[in-house]
């Protein structure tokens, strides 16, 4: 009878401890810390009794809506869940972040994802479309290297096109000017006039004034970037550890379903 007596004194402890809210004096301060960050000032006893206030509406609500079991089977709570697990979790990928070693092998390893296509400046004369030979040959005699824009604009057709780009891509190119367009030009010559190059619009000749080819930057002036990348890759690999190591804990039952 004395167990018994034992079992029920401690029911009634822990139930009693259940139907217990403790505000420490830790949780105060923290909502006190809190106030004053995002108000920037001091707070008043009137603004902490009402802190305390609805802290004790959120706890009360909380361990109702637990006691009810209101948390299961929530998609909500079991995101909000993961995800705060996982954001504890990351702390671990942040040491060791500034480690130069590391980013430089890792840049070293993905050095193809950093390379910079190659790019052009060039000038276009637009022509317009079904030109004749006779056209093209005129078109050429009056290309002379040194021609100015005002002459250009005297031989070229009436166009929203621009008339000139600066360094730019073959992807940048073709989304102005079309694939094929975009494909010639970046085999052409620098410094004389070639054409006529068909484009979705017509017929152009084209200069190229400046040429750069594929070429990787330095790794200090795209530090930051692969400081970036590299942590984003180590968190995705620590997340997929982490997972694994769970869910070695657990024996996982996947019931048959014949609806699939």
């Amino acid at each position: 009878s004395l167990l018994f007596i034992l079992f029920d004194l401690s029911q009634n402890t822990q139930l009693e401890q259940e139907r217990q809210i403790i505000v420490t004096k830790a949780i105060q301060l923290n909502l006190i810390k809190q106030f004053e960050k995002t108000w920037q000032r001091t707070i008043t006893k009137s603004e902490t009794a009402k802190l305390i206030n609805h802290y004790l509406h959120e706890e009360v609500f909380y361990r109702e809506a637990l006691a009810l079991n209101l948390d299961k089977n929530d998609t909500v709570i079991r995101q909000r869940l993961r995800q705060k697990l996982e954001f504890i979790n990351q702390a671990q990928v942040d040491i060791g972040l500034n480690n130069d070693t590391l980013i430089t092998q890792f840049f070293e390893n993905n050095i193809d994802k950093y390379q910079l296509p190659a790019t052009r400046s060039f000038i276009q004369l637009y022509i317009g479309k079904n030109n004749t030979a006779a056209k093209f040959e005129k078109v050429r005699e009056r290309l002379q290297p040194g021609i100015n824009f005002s002459e250009l604009s005297a031989l070229a057709e009436p166009s929203l096109l621009p008339s000139q780009l600066q360094l730019s891509s073959a992807q940048q190119i073709a989304k102005i000017f079309g694939d094929s367009f975009s494909s010639k030009l970046m085999q052409l010559e620098k410094g004389k006039w070639l054409g006529p190059i068909t484009s979705s619009y017509g017929e152009h000749f084209v200069y190229i004034e400046e040429q750069l080819e594929p070429y990787t930057p330095n790794l200090k002036d795209i530090f930051k970037r692969v400081e970036n990348d590299w942590h984003y890759k180590k968190e995705a690999q620590l997340k997929e550890a982490q997972f694994e190591a769970y869910l070695s804990t657990y024996d996982v039952v996947i019931e048959n379903n014949n609806e699939n």
